[in-house]
């Protein structure tokens, strides 16, 4: 089963900061991709747990996004993305 993946207004502008400031701007969008991936197919095992099992964090680098699983309604929403060193 496939989950929409939502990226907020916020979590956009973040990862178009990232992509516009990148050495690599290929590598943030490969590693974009991957997470949209991962996340669109199984969100609840891609990452790792944070606060909840719902709460998670997924590092596809260069990036690493903070995100919620919402299974009633089959949705993924990136709450924050992040550039990893």
């Amino acid at each position: 089963m496939s989950y929409r993946v939502i990226w907020p207004r916020a979590a956009r502008n973040d990862l178009a900061d990232i992509w516009l400031n990148a050495a690599d701007q290929n590598a943030v969008t490969s590693a974009s991709a991957e997470i949209d991936r991962q996340l669109g197919a199984e969100p609840l095992r891609a990452g790792r747990p944070m606060r909840s099992s719902v709460r998670r964090r997924l590092v596809v680098p260069p990036l690493g996004v903070l995100y919620e699983v919402i299974e009633d309604d089959k949705r993924v929403i990136v709450e924050a993305v992040f550039r990893i060193a």
